[in-house]
């Protein structure tokens, strides 16, 4: 994920924020880590995502 985010940033030129979506908490202190220079804004785990989808009643299309 960092490498992606590194790569994304540095050579891709992308100024914008960057969010990882995993089912992993850990990955939180990976992204607040100081020495990680900030590459990645937010950890959003697929729980959370789950339950905003669910909250908002938020439907796909279903895949054919």
């Amino acid at each position: 994920m960092m490498c992606t985010a590194i790569y994304a940033k540095k050579y891709m030129n992308i100024t914008d924020k960057l969010a990882f979506i995993s089912p992993c908490i850990a990955k939180k202190a990976e992204i607040s880590d100081p020495n990680t220079g900030g590459y990645v804004s937010y950890n959003l785990t697929f729980a959370h995502l789950m339950d905003y989808v669910r909250k908002h009643n938020i439907y796909g299309n279903p895949i054919k």
